[in-house]
This record gives C-alpha cells, structure tokens and sequence, in this order.
C-alpha cells in the first residue's frame, strides 16, 4: 500500500488533473493553509493562480514559501516540489541559476510554466505523453532534401517566446549538415514587434549574438535590421535556426500574400500559430487567413484559454487548438527519468573509456543502465547541466522519428548503422550547440581559445564564466582534458539511442 502524501498548494485549474494522478497512485492529499503544520509528505505541488499584476511578485512569493516548507521537512530524505511559475524570466533563472540552492541536499525543485507545458504538449513526443500535433517537418528531411521548416508566429507575448525556444531545442534536420543554408526558420509578427522584441532577444544574448536575424517593418517596406552571426566569415556556421521578427498584422496585405507564398511553397514547410492573449483575437485571425493555408493544408495552432474550438466551429482538419488553463502535467516526470538516462550513458562515455575515438566503428555505448547510479549522478549535476540534458531527452523522439520510428513502435526498434550514427550524431551537436546557446553560454573568444590550446585545463575555467570552447561547427570540434576529440560524446549518445528507448520503456512499464 502506498502510505506516500502530496502537499497541494494553490487553486490554479490544472490541479484538477493532478490531483486525479495523484489520487490513482492512492497518494494522500493534503492542502495547505497559513497555519499548516503537518511536514509528512514526499511531494510538494504548488499552482498558484496570478493574484497580483507582477508575475515575478508571485513567483517570489512561492520560492520563499518553499523556503518555509523546507524547514519542516525530514531532512532524512529528498522531497520532490513541482513549481508552477508564471513569469518565463523566472524559469530561465532556475535553468541557468543555482536558485534555492541552499535547499539541494533535500529538496529537487522541478519549475515548470503553463507555456512551456504546452510547448512540450506539442513538440515533444515520448511513449508516456503521444503527441497529438503534427510534427514541424510533417515528412522526414533526409540529408538531401533541400526544403526547411518555418514556423510563423502572429502576436508576440511570454507563450510565443517559450514555443521558439521550443522550436530552437528540438528543430534539427539532417539536410543542414551537408547544405548549412537550409535553416530552421522563425518568423514572429506583431504590430509592436520592434520593441517586444528586445526583452526576448536581451534574454536569449548569445544565442541571437551568433544567429542570423532580421526585422522588418513591413509598413515601410523595408529591412530596419539585419545581424550576422558574430562569427560569420570566421568559423564555419554552428547554428541551424535563424530569426525574422515583423511589424504587421493579419491585414497587411504583404504579410498576406507572404502567407499566401509559403504555403504553397515547394522550398518550406510551414506552421502557422495565432498566439494573442485573447482567444477573441486568435480566432478572429483564424477567420481571416489566406485560404490557400487551407487549400495546402499548412498547421494552423489557434490559441485559446476555456474552449474548444472544434466544439464551437466547422474548422478544417488543419486546426488545432492549444493554450487552454487545464493543460496535461504529468507528475510521474518521464522527461526528468528520460535525462538521467542521457546523463548517465554520457558519463559512461567519458568516465569508461567506451568512447575510444572519433571513428563512428570505434565508439561503443555502455549496456545497460543502472538507474540507481544514474539518480547519484544526477544529483550532483548543476541546474544548466540538468537542463541540458532535459533538453537531449527531448528529441529522442525527434530521432527516432528520423529513424522511422515514432513513439507508437519504439519496441521494435534494433538500431542504426555506423552510417546513420554518423549522421545522427552530427544533428545531435548541431542541436547541442543551440542548446548551449540557449542556456547563456558563448563560443569561446579568439583570445580564449588560443589559451585553452596551449592548456586544456583552462577550458573549464571559462566553462565557470559560461564560454564553452565546443560551441564550434562539427567539423572542428576538438579533443577535451581527456585526449579524446569530444564529437565522440555525440557518437556515444546517439549510439545509445537503442538502450536509452528500451530502458526508458522497461522504467515506465514498472512504474
């Protein structure tokens, strides 16, 4: 019998689901109030809904309630605590920042946004949580496709800002690595463009400080900004995503004839998401589309927050409809159980020595995992690092798809050849140079990189000041404090792409 207690904090809509999946694992609920005393529970849920205008103000106010709730707790064991956050620059500062750090010997805080649930809700697909979106590339690109994938977001806001990020961390095809023109593209739309952007971009510095962008004011007609990557003519190009913010509205009759020209396009594939704040406004633009988005069937996410518009309207089977307060959360965490196995076949590689070299035929992944293991590890990992492999574990998936396998099937798969490891592993940097990126870490500088090739060691030191000297292009990547040139972590990983499906399945089949 299950003598395990969850504390509910809060009111917000999506506790109704979660507490149903408590219920079905016989936890006792208990809830709190001012005057709780009880700190006989093993999991902390906490959902406040936004009672003041300042979404960092609520956020505040529930990290020191955590604060207080961990002087009650059994210090004996490691309480679990879900965090609904509501500002997205909170979230960033748990991914990038020790926040609560003080609490780690006892405490695993796993802080989550209503935006960013969604976002995995619609790009990321295990067996646990089937995606029920169409994936952005709709096909398999092939190394020798020459079409990519654009992703169009009309009103800029905290949801259309966490789906590009998103997009940015699971957004990887094989055609880039031979063709590096064919880009991941985002485009964002909106009226106030030119100054919602900057808050957004400011968050995201290194990433977009090594990106191609460009706005344009479609009202003058003309490109008010373009940046290259800071690197561009220097190293070879290591970001596969680029960015194009736009001044306009569904009635401009550029942006139209735009929409109008990518969906029928044969070079892209397209989604289109409405993303306004009222779901008045997301519907009202739906009705005002170009039909050939319908005619070519282009992915229309319309945003809403207490219907289902398919409930509502005849709409066509290229709608979907996302945002709502009620979204899944699922509190067994198959992601997080998914990133320590990431996190435990890297270690395995660096500390084993089962990666030998960087011949694909020579590098060799660990055979089973041991899950016990795997939880130390991840215990003494820092919260970038964490993420980081959050992160990896996102596009398993991704890559099993590529492999043609989704996650209906993921039992049958065997394997890949050495050809197809190479391949895979390639994307997998390209896809971990962004992640890197994303989490405020810089290519090392000129000068920095002259230091750490006379002493390896130094490349940690700058590791601690966020410069990564493996920020770099696949093909230059280069031998780490161990001797080995690091792409054979890449190697490794995608090699285990067999035994991290199969252990994930055997975890959750026993759960």
């Amino acid at each position: 019998m299950n003598n395990k207690t969850v504390l509910i904090v809060g009111t917000h809509p999506l506790l109704k689901d979660v507490e149903e999946q408590y219920a079905s694992k016989a936890y006792k609920l208990s809830y709190y109030s001012e005057g709780y005393e009880n700190d006989k529970f093993d999991e902390i849920f906490i959902a406040t809904e936004i009672s003041r205008q300042n979404k960092e103000s609520e956020d505040f106010n529930n990290i020191k309630l955590i604060n207080i709730l961990c002087d009650r707790l059994d210090k004996n064991k490691k309480t679990k605590i879900h965090l609904l956050l509501h500002s997205p620059n909170i979230l960033t500062m748990f991914q990038r920042k020790e926040l609560c750090a003080n609490l780690k010997d006892w405490i695993e805080i796993y802080p989550f946004t209503l935006e960013s649930i969604w976002a995995q809700n619609i790009f990321v697909s295990l067996p646990t949580n089937k995606i029920l979106y169409p994936p952005l590339d709709r096909e398999y690109i092939d190394v020798n496709s020459d079409k990519f994938v654009h992703a169009v977001v009309l009103n800029m806001n905290s949801m259309t800002e966490t789906l590009a990020e998103y997009i940015v961390l699971t957004s990887h095809y094989a055609n880039y690595t031979k063709n590096h023109s064919l880009r991941t593209r985002i485009t964002i739309v909106d009226n106030d463009v030119l100054l919602k952007k900057n808050n957004f971009i400011n968050r995201n510095k290194a990433l977009f400080d090594n990106s191609f962008c460009r706005v344009v004011d479609l009202d003058d007609k003309k490109v008010v900004e373009f940046n290259k990557p800071f690197y561009y003519d220097r190293r070879e190009d290591f970001v596969d995503v680029e960015w194009e913010f736009v001044k306009a509205d569904i009635n401009n009759q550029i942006l139209r004839d735009k929409l109008s020209m990518w969906a029928k396009s044969d070079e892209q594939i397209m989604t289109l998401f409405l993303c306004s704040e009222e779901e008045t406004n997301n519907l009202n633009d739906m009705m005002l589309l170009p039909k050939e988005l319908e005619d070519n069937n282009v992915p229309v996410f319309v945003r809403t927050t207490s219907m289902n518009i398919s409930d509502i309207f005849n709409i066509g089977n290229n709608v979907f409809n996302f945002g709502m307060l009620n979204c899944r959360y699922d509190i067994n965490l198959p992601l997080v159980k998914l990133a320590k196995m990431v996190n435990f076949v890297y270690d395995s590689c660096y500390n084993d020595n089962y990666a030998n070299d960087d011949k694909t035929d020579n590098v060799y992944s660990p055979v089973s995992i041991d899950m016990q293991v795997a939880e130390m590890s991840w215990n003494k990992l820092s919260s970038a690092k964490k993420w980081s492999n959050i992160y990896n574990a996102m596009t398993i998936s991704s890559k099993m798809r590529a492999l043609g396998y989704s996650s209906d099937n993921w039992k049958s798969y065997n394997g890949m050849s050495s050809k197809e490891i190479a391949l895979v592993a390639e994307i997998e940097h390209n896809r971990w140079n962004v992640e890197e990126l994303l989490l405020g870490f810089y290519p090392v500088t000129d000068e920095q990189e002259k230091e750490i090739e006379q002493d390896i060691s130094r490349k940690k030191i700058y590791k601690d000041k966020f410069f990564h000297y493996d920020i770099r292009a696949y093909n230059d990547l280069r031998p780490d404090a161990s001797g080995k040139n690091v792409s054979v972590y890449d190697i490794c990983l995608s090699n285990a792409i067999t035994l991290l499906a199969n252990t994930f399945l055997t975890e959750i089949n026993n759960e």
